[in-house]
């Protein structure tokens, strides 16, 4: 711990008790068992997460939660990544939990894990834009539309969705997921998603007009710089993996460690990977003291380094392991999916520098 700043010294303190759960309870059969669904396997996770608080972690105190800033959230998230969490920690602690803040709704069950909501805002043919919604709802109270790669829908039992009121207004509804027709999968990098389809199903009216858009915007903010630090956490994973794989793996009579060239890579993938810890650590730093325009851009910032550093490191500890790290059997192919699908999630570094330049 630093010793200086109390809330890097509170924000280490969790990372390492994330951390220390990650290396003792979720080994990557564990993993492995819940992305097969495996019975049971799922909700043991859910409730360990509860029982740690991590569930709360965002949650104010006085809804039985821990009341954390994005800087600690992120330290929570790094040690997560390291350890490739497979359940939709983010889209409900982080995503979820934001948004019903706002709407000033009760947070006690997401805390306690006895509720899972999560955000649906993407929709098909529409990329990542966080742009005016065609997902609409009437002034009954009915919402029609679809969504698609909804991250974390397949267990959730209602939806936090962004909409379109027939005046044009911004909305975030809430819709019971038992009444909206689900399509769930595996996405490539392991995670549950769903495709959902809206057919005049009824919603509560949570945010309305500007307040919705400004919640919406806050609520995305939080989980992209979230899965930022993930990536921390999963890069130095991999590095590790890689660097231990060079020292035992042997080639005419040496170990690849000894190849100049290898180390040069690894060394390069390492510098990439730092520079964009020490972006996200000032974005997650500094985050509630920006202005929405300017968190928006910092953010974006931060996800195209990040994700431009994630990438790098997967193509490069994937191919130092040769034929290996692409099978199923090799932690590393599982490391290299998810930092991967991290570059691609949010938004790709083009739709970020897009973002940071006001163009999207």
């Amino acid at each position: 711990m630093s010793g200086n700043n109390p809330i890097e010294d509170v924000g280490d303190e969790f990372h390492d008790a994330a951390l220390r759960w990650i290396k003792g309870s979720y080994p990557h059969s564990r993993r492995t068992a819940c992305i097969i669904g495996e019975d049971g396997a799922t909700e043991v996770v859910w409730h360990d997460l509860a029982e740690m608080g991590m569930l709360g972690l965002m949650v104010p105190e006085e809804a039985g939660g821990i009341g954390a800033n994005a800087a600690i959230m992120c330290r929570v998230a790094e040690a997560f990544g390291n350890g490739l969490l497979a359940e939709p920690w983010i889209p409900v602690a982080i995503g979820a939990a934001s948004l019903l803040q706002a709407a000033g709704k009760d947070l006690t069950g997401l805390a306690q894990g006895t509720t899972r909501p999560v955000v649906a805002w993407t929709e098909p043919d529409r990329r990542w834009s966080r742009r005016a919604s065609t997902t609409g709802i009437n002034g009954a109270g009915q919402i029609t539309g679809a969504k698609t790669v909804v991250w974390g829908a397949a267990a959730a039992d209602f939806l936090l969705v962004s909409a379109m009121r027939s005046d044009g207004a911004a909305a975030i509804v809430s819709v019971a997921a038992e009444l909206v027709e689900r399509r769930c999968y595996r996405m490539w990098d392991g995670l549950d998603a769903a495709e959902l389809a809206f057919d005049a199903a009824p919603a509560e009216i949570l945010l309305e007009g500007a307040v919705a858009t400004a919640a919406l915007e806050r609520s995305l903010d939080l989980m992209t710089l979230a899965t930022c630090a993930e990536a921390l956490g999963a890069m130095a994973r991999a590095l590790d993996l890689t660097r231990e794989h060079l020292r035992t793996r042997v080639q005419f009579g040496r170990p690849l460690m000894t190849n100049q060239a290898l180390r040069h890579r690894i060394a390069e993938a390492w510098v990439e990977a730092e520079l964009a810890r020490a972006l996200v650590t000032r974005v997650a730093r500094d985050f509630d003291s920006y202005q929405e325009v300017e968190r928006g851009r910092m953010t974006a910032a931060a996800k195209a380094q990040t994700g431009a550093a994630a990438r790098r490191m997967a193509e490069e500890c994937v191919q130092m392991h040769g034929g290996i790290g692409i099978t199923d059997e090799a932690e590393i192919s599982h490391l290299h999916r998810r930092l991967v699908a991290i570059d691609l999630g949010f938004g790709s570094m083009a739709d970020q520098v897009a973002r940071f330049r006001g163009a999207a």
